[in-house]
């Protein structure tokens, strides 16, 4: 219980950090004054309502990622002339991976240039997540056996889209490269950069996304740290 309380300290707080450059590119409002805000209104519905609020708002969250990820996939790759203008300039840039080194189109394959690593990369952040905390929380809610069976449905469509739908945002980043500093900004700036030119109801919408993402995993997180504790 303790090794569990602890760890979702961290946990919690790089959630907080995911925020930062996003909520500064959108409105250059301070970090601190967002993470203020939002734990205030998690705060807020999580106390006053419980289990039962939380459930209810990560539907709506769940919307809200829905409709988000599919508007802003087709957002940038309309600001790179389309689908298949995009896959053809990074056709033309050579791979800086060791096991394509130098190789142009390594970046256009489905797989990508390292297949190896980015199978890990989908098991710590696919299968990873059925060893969270926050997701034994989810199961309660469950009311028959024939909820089981259209959860499994909702929940598999829910996950191939926004979660197929960021890594395939993610697979284009390459194109922004020459706009972002890794040495300042490191990695986490390259979805920020991908967003800067999209228009003020896109970015609005993808703040929104965020948001949603974020308060149902910390909301979450507070019913988990406050069982355990307690």
């Amino acid at each position: 219980s303790v090794i569990v309380f602890v760890f979702l300290i961290p946990y919690t707080a790089s959630v907080y950090n995911g925020l930062s450059r996003l909520f500064e590119m959108a409105f250059n409002i301070p970090y601190t004054w967002c993470v203020i805000v939002m734990a205030a209104f998690t705060a807020i519905y999580v106390i006053l309502g419980g289990y039962m609020a939380t459930a209810i708002n990560d539907f709506i969250q769940g919307i809200i990622m829905l409709i988000g990820i599919v508007a802003v996939v087709a957002a940038v790759l309309s600001g790179q002339g389309g689908f298949m203008n995009a896959i053809s300039e990074m056709s033309q840039i050579p791979s800086d991976v060791a096991v394509t080194q130098g190789q142009p189109g390594a970046f256009t394959s489905f797989f990508g240039p390292d297949p190896i690593n980015l199978l890990g990369v989908v098991i710590l952040t696919s299968l990873g997540t059925w060893g969270l905390p926050q997701m034994i929380g989810k199961f309660y809610a469950i009311k028959d056996e024939k909820s089981i069976n259209t959860g499994t449905v909702i929940s598999t469509l829910f996950a191939v889209v926004v979660s197929g739908g960021c890594y395939f945002l993610g697979g284009f980043g390459r194109l922004f490269s020459d706009q972002i500093d890794i040495a300042t900004g490191g990695y986490d700036s390259i979805i920020p950069t991908m967003l800067e030119n999209l228009s003020p109801a896109l970015i609005a919408l993808t703040v929104i996304l965020v948001l949603s993402a974020s308060m149902s995993t910390l909301s979450s997180l507070v019913i988990a740290s406050s069982s355990t504790l307690t």
